[in-house]
């Protein structure tokens, strides 16, 4: 994450977050596989930040590591072995552009204040802190971004083991989202907003953006709108 950026989990530049990749011995042409021990929206988080510098060759580990664990795959415990870096000169060279797949508060505010059809938003998070009645309240103020929709992403996209489920029933759970439209998903922090995108575009639909900031950033600014109550 970027630790200036004010909110806890923004998309690190690209020269730092590629030179910490390097470090782990990962570059352009590496073949990731992310795994997770939580709801699988960390694992694609990471999917989704590496998608943004462009590197497509990352997989998600369905069901992550409880899943691993339970079907016998081989574990270790401990200090992990060290990575072998990126020989010197090799690997990223010039760090890539972003792809722009985040987007940031005032083009968020924008889609608000003028009711683009083209786009909407929808926030990832169970139906209460939606609503705003969800206790304690985890943000700085209750509620939504106006004129957003709601699909709690883990509720909604994964089964009781944590394993998305199958694509006719990801399908038929995303199918209330415009087909013609721009999904900006968002959530508290930018991260189960990321397993509504993984899904989207494990159904065929790649017009999708994070909010980075979502209502963590959102919500700590007074002067933008927050509504309490159901979807309208």
């Amino acid at each position: 994450a970027d630790p200036d950026a004010g909110f806890s989990f923004a998309m690190p530049d690209p020269a730092r977050f590629t030179a910490a990749l390097a470090r782990l011995g990962v570059g352009p042409d590496s073949r990731v596989v992310v795994y997770d021990d939580d709801a699988r929206m960390w694992s694609t988080r990471l999917w989704w930040a590496l998608r943004e510098i462009g590197l497509e060759t990352v997989a998600v580990l369905d069901g992550g590591w409880p899943a691993w664990v339970a079907a016998g795959g081989p574990v270790e415990s401990g200090p992990p072995e060290p990575a072998d870096p990126l020989p010197e000169g090799a690997g990223w060279g010039e760090p890539p552009a972003a792809r722009g797949t985040f987007v940031g508060r005032q083009e968020v505010l924008d889609i608000v204040e003028r009711g683009d059809p083209g786009r909407v938003l929808v926030c990832a998070l169970s139906a209460d802190v939606f609503r705003g009645v969800a206790s304690p309240i985890p943000y700085a103020r209750p509620g939504h971004i106006p004129g957003s929709r709601n699909l709690p992403a883990k509720d909604t996209l994964l089964d009781a083991d944590g394993r998305f489920r199958p694509l006719p029933e990801l399908a038929a759970a995303l199918a209330g989202l415009p087909a013609d439209a721009e999904v900006v998903a968002y959530c508290g922090g930018g991260i189960s907003a990321t397993l509504l995108a993984f899904a989207l575009t494990l159904v065929g639909r790649d017009r999708v953006r994070i909010y980075d900031g979502s209502l963590e950033e959102w919500a700590a600014d007074p002067d933008l709108p927050l509504v309490v109550g159901p979807e309208e």
